[in-house]
Protein backbone atom coordinates (compact mmCIF):
# COMPACT_ATOMS: atom_id res chain seq x y z
CA UNK A 1 0.00 0.00 0.00
CA UNK A 2 2.10 3.14 -0.98
CA UNK A 3 1.91 6.24 1.38
CA UNK A 4 0.12 9.25 0.75
CA UNK A 5 3.44 10.96 -0.22
CA UNK A 6 3.78 8.12 -2.77
CA UNK A 7 1.15 9.07 -5.29
CA UNK A 8 1.00 12.14 -7.49
CA UNK A 9 -1.52 13.57 -5.69
CA UNK A 10 0.26 13.47 -2.06
CA UNK A 11 3.59 14.49 -4.22
CA UNK A 12 1.80 17.49 -5.95
CA UNK A 13 -1.10 18.69 -3.82
CA UNK A 14 0.22 18.20 -0.42
CA UNK A 15 3.94 18.14 -0.42
CA UNK A 16 4.41 20.76 -2.45
CA UNK A 17 2.24 23.41 -0.60
CA UNK A 18 3.95 22.05 2.56
CA UNK A 19 7.60 22.52 0.95
CA UNK A 20 5.91 26.45 -0.03
CA UNK A 21 4.68 26.83 3.03
CA UNK A 22 7.47 26.10 4.85
CA UNK A 23 9.82 28.64 3.32
CA UNK A 24 9.03 31.49 6.32
CA UNK A 25 11.02 28.98 8.99
CA UNK A 26 13.62 27.57 6.64
CA UNK A 27 14.32 31.72 5.99
CA UNK A 28 14.85 31.85 9.97
CA UNK A 29 16.70 28.96 9.99
CA UNK A 30 19.16 29.74 7.12
CA UNK A 31 19.85 33.67 7.84
CA UNK A 32 19.64 33.76 11.67
CA UNK A 33 20.34 29.63 13.27
CA UNK A 34 23.26 29.45 10.77
CA UNK A 35 25.06 31.83 12.56
CA UNK A 36 24.81 31.18 15.77
CA UNK A 37 24.92 27.59 14.99
CA UNK A 38 26.92 27.12 12.29
CA UNK A 39 25.79 24.44 9.61
CA UNK A 40 22.26 24.02 11.21
CA UNK A 41 20.81 23.71 7.81
CA UNK A 42 22.79 21.26 6.14
CA UNK A 43 22.89 19.65 9.59
CA UNK A 44 18.63 19.82 9.46
CA UNK A 45 18.47 18.24 5.91
CA UNK A 46 21.11 15.32 6.80
CA UNK A 47 19.97 14.44 10.34
CA UNK A 48 18.47 11.16 10.67
CA UNK A 49 15.55 9.84 12.33
CA UNK A 50 13.76 6.37 12.21
CA UNK A 51 16.28 4.91 9.89
CA UNK A 52 17.02 7.09 6.46
CA UNK A 53 14.31 9.91 7.07
CA UNK A 54 15.81 12.61 7.69
CA UNK A 55 14.18 15.38 10.36
CA UNK A 56 13.87 17.96 7.17
CA UNK A 57 11.05 15.00 5.38
CA UNK A 58 9.64 14.69 9.17
CA UNK A 59 8.87 18.06 9.45
CA UNK A 60 7.63 18.49 5.63
CA UNK A 61 5.59 15.61 6.34
CA UNK A 62 4.06 17.18 9.57
CA UNK A 63 3.57 20.64 7.85
CA UNK A 64 1.64 18.88 5.31
CA UNK A 65 -0.54 17.27 7.41
CA UNK A 66 -1.50 20.70 9.47
CA UNK A 67 -1.70 22.57 6.07
CA UNK A 68 -4.46 20.00 4.85
CA UNK A 69 -6.42 19.85 8.50
CA UNK A 70 -6.53 23.90 8.52
CA UNK A 71 -7.29 23.52 5.28
CA UNK A 72 -10.67 20.89 5.34
CA UNK A 73 -12.03 21.83 8.92
CA UNK A 74 -11.05 25.90 8.85
CA UNK A 75 -11.85 26.24 5.48
CA UNK A 76 -13.26 24.40 2.89
CA UNK A 77 -15.73 22.67 5.83
CA UNK A 78 -17.15 26.09 6.23
CA UNK A 79 -17.23 27.36 2.79
CA UNK A 80 -19.07 24.18 1.59
CA UNK A 81 -20.99 23.88 4.83
CA UNK A 82 -19.43 20.30 5.40
CA UNK A 83 -20.18 18.70 2.13
CA UNK A 84 -23.81 19.73 1.58
CA UNK A 85 -22.84 22.59 -0.44
CA UNK A 86 -19.78 21.16 -2.16
CA UNK A 87 -19.21 22.50 -6.26
CA UNK A 88 -20.53 19.02 -7.58
CA UNK A 89 -23.39 19.24 -5.25
CA UNK A 90 -24.25 23.06 -6.40
CA UNK A 91 -24.17 22.08 -10.19
CA UNK A 92 -26.41 19.17 -10.04
CA UNK A 93 -29.71 21.05 -7.77
CA UNK A 94 -32.28 21.55 -9.90
CA UNK A 95 -32.39 25.15 -8.84
CA UNK A 96 -28.90 25.40 -9.88
CA UNK A 97 -28.82 27.32 -13.83
CA UNK A 98 -25.24 26.07 -14.81
CA UNK A 99 -26.42 23.30 -16.70
CA UNK A 100 -29.58 22.64 -19.17
CA UNK A 101 -32.56 20.77 -17.21
CA UNK A 102 -31.96 18.49 -20.11
CA UNK A 103 -28.37 17.96 -19.34
CA UNK A 104 -28.96 17.08 -15.66
CA UNK A 105 -32.03 14.90 -16.42
CA UNK A 106 -29.10 12.48 -18.30
CA UNK A 107 -27.04 12.71 -15.31
CA UNK A 108 -29.83 11.79 -12.88
CA UNK A 109 -30.62 8.84 -15.26
CA UNK A 110 -27.17 7.87 -15.99
CA UNK A 111 -26.95 7.95 -12.21
CA UNK A 112 -29.88 5.94 -11.90
CA UNK A 113 -29.04 2.86 -13.40
CA UNK A 114 -25.39 3.03 -12.48
CA UNK A 115 -25.93 2.89 -8.39
CA UNK A 116 -29.90 2.45 -7.77
CA UNK A 117 -30.26 5.73 -6.46
CA UNK A 118 -33.17 8.05 -7.27
CA UNK A 119 -32.16 11.82 -6.63
CA UNK A 120 -34.79 14.34 -5.50
CA UNK A 121 -36.68 15.83 -8.76
CA UNK A 122 -37.47 19.56 -8.86
CA UNK A 123 -40.41 19.69 -6.23
CA UNK A 124 -39.41 17.41 -3.89
CA UNK A 125 -35.95 19.43 -3.62
CA UNK A 126 -37.80 22.28 -2.64
CA UNK A 127 -39.73 20.61 -0.15
CA UNK A 128 -36.72 19.78 0.95
CA UNK A 129 -33.69 20.68 -0.30
CA UNK A 130 -31.46 19.04 2.80
CA UNK A 131 -32.72 16.21 1.62
CA UNK A 132 -31.86 16.38 -1.65
CA UNK A 133 -28.48 17.77 -1.00
CA UNK A 134 -27.39 14.83 1.21
CA UNK A 135 -28.92 12.26 -1.87
CA UNK A 136 -26.35 14.08 -4.38
CA UNK A 137 -23.20 13.87 -2.15
CA UNK A 138 -24.05 10.17 -1.63
CA UNK A 139 -23.87 10.12 -5.61
CA UNK A 140 -21.17 12.12 -5.80
CA UNK A 141 -19.18 9.39 -3.94
CA UNK A 142 -20.37 6.82 -6.09
CA UNK A 143 -19.19 8.98 -9.57
CA UNK A 144 -16.23 9.34 -7.64
CA UNK A 145 -15.17 5.83 -7.49
CA UNK A 146 -16.06 4.75 -10.92
CA UNK A 147 -14.58 7.84 -12.73
CA UNK A 148 -11.22 6.98 -10.66
CA UNK A 149 -8.60 8.88 -11.19
CA UNK A 150 -9.15 10.16 -14.95
CA UNK A 151 -6.27 11.93 -16.77
CA UNK A 152 -8.41 15.22 -16.57
CA UNK A 153 -10.13 14.88 -13.43
CA UNK A 154 -6.82 13.98 -11.80
CA UNK A 155 -4.97 17.08 -12.96
CA UNK A 156 -8.00 19.02 -11.96
CA UNK A 157 -8.34 17.39 -8.09
CA UNK A 158 -4.13 17.85 -7.57
CA UNK A 159 -4.54 21.65 -8.58
CA UNK A 160 -7.23 21.86 -6.32
CA UNK A 161 -6.00 20.58 -3.75
CA UNK A 162 -2.57 22.46 -4.27
CA UNK A 163 -4.16 25.55 -3.46
CA UNK A 164 -6.48 24.42 -1.37
CA UNK A 165 -3.42 23.26 1.12
CA UNK A 166 -1.46 26.12 0.22
CA UNK A 167 -4.38 28.11 2.10
CA UNK A 168 -4.36 25.79 5.30
CA UNK A 169 -0.26 26.12 5.15
CA UNK A 170 -0.74 30.22 5.31
CA UNK A 171 -2.23 29.63 8.40
CA UNK A 172 0.87 28.47 9.96
CA UNK A 173 3.65 30.16 7.36
CA UNK A 174 2.12 33.88 8.01
CA UNK A 175 2.44 33.78 10.82
CA UNK A 176 6.16 32.87 11.18
CA UNK A 177 6.72 35.23 8.30
CA UNK A 178 5.45 38.35 10.31
CA UNK A 179 7.77 37.07 12.91
CA UNK A 180 10.94 36.92 10.15
CA UNK A 181 9.77 40.45 9.26
CA UNK A 182 9.86 42.23 12.46
CA UNK A 183 12.76 39.64 13.97
CA UNK A 184 15.74 40.01 10.62
CA UNK A 185 14.47 44.65 10.78
CA UNK A 186 15.79 44.43 14.52
CA UNK A 187 18.83 42.11 13.29
CA UNK A 188 18.99 44.57 9.91
CA UNK A 189 19.56 42.05 7.84
CA UNK A 190 17.98 43.17 4.26
CA UNK A 191 17.78 39.90 2.58
CA UNK A 192 16.35 38.04 5.10
CA UNK A 193 13.71 41.27 5.65
CA UNK A 194 13.34 41.19 1.93
CA UNK A 195 12.38 37.58 1.47
CA UNK A 196 10.44 38.39 4.52
CA UNK A 197 8.19 40.77 3.60
CA UNK A 198 7.81 39.10 -0.03
CA UNK A 199 6.38 36.06 2.19
CA UNK A 200 4.12 38.18 4.08
CA UNK A 201 2.45 39.37 0.96
CA UNK A 202 2.59 35.77 -0.73
CA UNK A 203 0.83 33.95 2.63
CA UNK A 204 -1.37 36.95 3.17
CA UNK A 205 -3.06 37.16 -0.14
CA UNK A 206 -3.87 33.73 -0.33
CA UNK A 207 -5.83 33.87 3.12
CA UNK A 208 -7.18 37.01 1.99
CA UNK A 209 -8.99 35.74 -0.87
CA UNK A 210 -9.08 32.00 0.84
CA UNK A 211 -12.94 31.50 -0.36
CA UNK A 212 -12.28 32.43 -4.13
CA UNK A 213 -9.33 30.38 -4.62
CA UNK A 214 -11.12 27.26 -2.44
CA UNK A 215 -14.12 27.62 -4.78
CA UNK A 216 -13.19 28.56 -7.74
CA UNK A 217 -10.45 25.38 -8.30
CA UNK A 218 -13.09 23.44 -6.39
CA UNK A 219 -15.88 24.22 -9.41
CA UNK A 220 -13.17 23.41 -12.11
CA UNK A 221 -12.52 19.71 -10.14
CA UNK A 222 -16.40 19.51 -10.06
CA UNK A 223 -16.78 20.17 -13.81
CA UNK A 224 -14.10 18.09 -14.58
CA UNK A 225 -15.60 15.54 -12.88
CA UNK A 226 -18.94 15.69 -14.19
CA UNK A 227 -18.34 16.28 -17.50
CA UNK A 228 -15.91 12.56 -17.30
CA UNK A 229 -18.65 10.80 -15.57
CA UNK A 230 -20.87 11.99 -18.79
CA UNK A 231 -18.27 11.10 -21.56
CA UNK A 232 -18.49 7.59 -19.57
CA UNK A 233 -21.69 7.32 -21.15
CA UNK A 234 -20.93 7.44 -24.34
CA UNK A 235 -18.46 4.14 -24.42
Amino acid sequence: MKMFWMTEYGLKARIYPAIICAVPFLVFGHFYLDEILPGFTESLMTAKIFGDISIFFVSIFFLSLVGRFFSVEFFENRYFKNGLAMPSTELLLHSNENYSSEFKGKIYEKIRKDFSLDLANARDERDDENGARKKIVEAVGAVRMIVGNGSLVLSRNIEYGFFRNIVGGSVLALPMSVFDVSFFFMDRDRVAFAFSIIAVVFYGIFLLFARNIIEKHGYIYAEALIQEYVSMVKK
